[in-house]
This record gives C-alpha cells, sequence and structure tokens, in this order.
C-alpha cells in the first residue's frame, strides 16, 4: 500500500493534511487561497496534502469521491495561486483513484520561502439567503496570511513569524527577477538574476544545480544545468559563500539552440506563455536548495536566427 492510499484509508486530520467534502468551486476561491496559504507556512519539510471527496467525523470517514464533472483542471488552480499569493507556491493537483472512487489530491511541496502572504486583494459576494436579496462578501487583503495548526487555521501571528524566521533554511536561493535570458550560442547559455544567501556560521559551497521550465499545468518542459555565478565556468563551477554573506547578480544556465522550439518561442525569440521556473542547487554536503518563479522566457542572438531559420521550414 503506498503513501497516498494510507492518507486516504486510514490518514487523520491535521497540519500536513486536510480532507474536504467538495471540490473548490469558483465562489470558494477564497477558502482555497486560505487552506493553502496555511499549508505552505508549516514549518515542517514535509509533503503536505489537500484531499478532496472525504467527509472526515467523528465517528469516521464518509469515502464520498468526486465525479469527472467535479474535476477542475490544475491550471486554473495555479492561474489562482499566482495572481493572489507572493512568493510562488509550489503544488500539483491530479485525480487519484482508490477502490472504485476518485479523489483530486492537492500536494504542496517544497515551500522553503516562508512566509506565503496575500499580495492582491479580493472579494467574492454571496447571496444570505433565498429568502433575502442582501449579499455578503467574504475578503482578502493584502498582506493577509494564515497557518495551520492542527486542523484548523489560524491567522499569521508574530510569535508564529518568529518562528519561521528561526527556522528558515540556512542558505536561502530567490529570484530577482522573472526573465530567462537566452544568450548566443556560441556561449551556449542563458541567464537569470538571483540570490543566494548563507544565513549560517559556515562557509557553504554550491556545487551543482539545474535550472528547469514547467509551463503552468506542470508539464516539465525543459531542464538547463547551471554553469555558473556572474559568468559562464562549465560544469565544474563552484559558488562560495563566507558565513553571513551572500552573492547577487546573473546565474548562468545551459540552453542550446533547441531549447527555444521546446518552449515554443516565436520568430522573434518570445512567447505570451508563462513558465514556471525551479532553481535547484546543491552544496558540497548534498544539501538542496529551491527556488520557484513564474516567469518569461526570450532569445536574442544567433540562437534566435537559427529559430528564424526553423520557423521558415
Amino acid at each position: 500500500m503506498n503513501e497516498l492510499d494510507d492518507l486516504i484509508l486510514y490518514g487523520h486530520e491535521g497540519e500536513c493534511l486536510d480532507y474536504k467534502q467538495t471540490q473548490y468551486s469558483p465562489d470558494k476561491t477564497i477558502d482555497f487561497i486560505k487552506d493553502v496559504i496555511a499549508m505552505a507556512n508549516v514549518i515542517s519539510d514535509e509533503d503536505k496534502y489537500i484531499i478532496i471527496g472525504i467527509k472526515d467525523r467523528k465517528e469516521g470517514k464518509d469515502f464520498i469521491g468526486i465525479t469527472p464533472e467535479e474535476f477542475r483542471d490544475s491550471a486554473e488552480y495555479a492561474v489562482i495561486l499566482s495572481s493572489y499569493v507572493e512568493p510562488d507556491i509550489a503544488f500539483e493537483y491530479f485525480k487519484y483513484e482508490l477502490k472504485g472512487k476518485a479523489y483530486g489530491i492537492f500536494k504542496i511541496f517544497g515551500n522553503t520561502d516562508r512566509p506565503y502572504v496575500v499580495k492582491k486583494n479580493k472579494a467574492i459576494f454571496h447571496k444570505e439567503g433565498e429568502a433575502t436579496s442582501q449579499k455578503k462578501a467574504t475578503y482578502l487583503q493584502v498582506g493577509d496570511s494564515w497557518i495551520r495548526k492542527g486542523s484548523h487555521n489560524s491567522r499569521l501571528q508574530r510569535r508564529d513569524l518568529d518562528l519561521i524566521y528561526e527556522g528558515k533554511e540556512q542558505v536561502e536561493v530567490a529570484f530577482r527577477n522573472d526573465l530567462l535570458f537566452a544568450r548566443v550560442e556560441r556561449l551556449g547559455c542563458a541567464s537569470i538574476e538571483v540570490r543566494i544567501s548563507n544565513y549560517t556560521k559556515k562557509p557553504v559551497t554550491i556545487i551543482a544545480g539545474s535550472l528547469t521550465v514547467f509551463d503552468l499545468e506542470g508539464n516539465k518542459l525543459s531542464r538547463h544545468m547551471v554553469c555558473g555565478m556572474k559568468e559562464d565556468v562549465g560544469g565544474d563551477f563552484q559558488i562560495s559563500l563566507l558565513p553571513a554573506h551572500e552573492t547577487v547578480g546573473e546565474l548562468f544556465v545551459r540552453f542550446e539552440s533547441s531549447d527555444p522550439i521546446r518552449l515554443n518561442l516565436d520568430e522573434y525569440g518570445t512567447t505570451d506563455r508563462e513558465f514556471k521556473f525551479k532553481l535547484t542547487l546543491y552544496d558540497a554536503k548534498e544539501i538542496e536548495y529551491i527556488a520557484m518563479i513564474t516567469g518569461d522566457v526570450i532569445a536574442r542572438g544567433d540562437i534566435l536566427e537559427k529559430l528564424q531559420r526553423w520557423k521558415k521550414q
């Protein structure tokens, strides 16, 4: 029996697991945002799950499942989170079948860039009842945030923030912009601005890494190996950080002439699509550091010239 089977059949609601009887409908968008933020802010490296199609009662679970009509595309949820939450929250949403029933699974993972907060106001108006025309509103406001405690969501308090920053990753990796810029092919690379901060009292050396590009539905499109910080030095690069120091600048990654085709760039080296970038770095002790952002890709130079020739074929 695998982990998801165990969570569905035998799991108990808590900080890393929540059950929902029905799918998040459009009028429950604010509830969805609150629930995901609260899960992502939990100070734990464990994966967190919201499972749709289960009613959890004191006397036991009702395994209701969801119908194909209820299932929503993961891209809808990705757009909601990227529009209203910062920094980006890494998650997957997929259908899972067990014992003849289908469930919707939200898997929230790799969220080390806490705290996650609301970045844009939103209001949803609900009719209070059939006998009245009055409407009740629920709101999101910039700066709102929640954290899951036990089986409930609570507003983020000062003490929660203290604990988040005390438990923050010892090395923090963050994007400084959201544009992956492809250079000329003879350099064979592209670059994006990042910040790498060492909050520890010991030196840290980054020795490997990759930038993976996904579409907004979570499908992997391409993977690019890191080849230097501030300059392209190849596969044997190192990024050395003294205690309580950071480095800021261009991170170079491999980018070949076939990559613009794979990412479906147009003859101008651009696209109206947005992508998800996942940067993964490893230090000499094989500790992994991850940053994610939604961004754009642009190509120039002879990479663009090759793309234009390919488009004309």
